[in-house]
């Protein structure tokens, strides 16, 4: 899928933060990967924060380090929400 604001959405095999990948972010806590895409040749991922926040992020210059999926926000009912 192709965007002119958000540039190319890739498969989740294809993105280096894939879809559902749990994260930790310094400042906002526990999350999970809701959508991933390029934009350009930089990887960009949309996070939903287990305080209900959602940010975009770039992973090259945010300090989100993966963490083992039941360590982190699941999001109840949220599996379909983006």
């Amino acid at each position: 899928v192709v965007s002119a604001l958000r540039g190319t959405r890739y498969g989740d095999g294809d993105h280096p933060w894939p879809q559902g990948t749990a994260v930790y972010h310094d400042d906002y806590g526990s999350g999970v990967v809701r959508k991933a895409w390029y934009s350009g040749s930089e990887a960009v991922v949309l996070v939903q924060f287990e305080t209900g926040a959602t940010a975009q992020l770039l992973p090259a210059y945010t300090p989100l380090e993966r963490i083992a999926a039941g360590d982190g926000f699941a999001g109840p009912g949220m599996e379909d929400a983006w």
